[in-house]
C-alpha cells in the first residue's frame, strides 16, 4: 500500500471526511463497517480515541476498550476478544 495516499489534509467538511473514509474503504475493502465521526469529533472525544484506539461497541455499549495507540493497541487482542465473543458456545 502506498502510505502517502493516506497522508491527507484534515477535512474541513463532513462531505470531505466521508469522501476520505469512502476512498479508504473502497481501497481496503474491509469486512466490517467503517464509521465516520462528526466534524465536532464527538466520538473521538467521548471514547478518548486520540491518536488511535481500538474499541468494540456492542448494543450501544463499549464492550472492549484497548490501550491508546499507536504503540499501545493490540490487534491480536481484538481478534481474540472477537473470536471468544462469537464462539459458537457464546451465541
Amino acid at each position: 500500500m502506498n502510505d502517502e495516499k493516506w497522508d491527507v489534509m484534515q477535512p474541513s467538511s463532513i462531505e470531505e471526511r466521508v469522501a476520505v473514509a469512502k476512498d479508504f474503504a473502497d481501497h481496503m475493502n474491509p469486512s466490517i463497517p467503517i464509521f465516520v465521526d462528526l466534524m465536532d469529533d464527538n466520538a473521538r472525544l467521548r471514547y478518548g480515541a486520540w491518536p488511535e484506539r481500538l474499541a468494540i461497541i456492542e448494543d450501544g455499549k463499549v464492550a472492549y476498550y484497548g490501550a491508546q495507540g499507536p504503540f499501545g493497541y493490540d490487534p491480536d487482542e481484538v481478534e481474540e476478544w472477537l473470536e471468544n465473543r462469537f464462539a459458537p458456545s457464546n451465541l
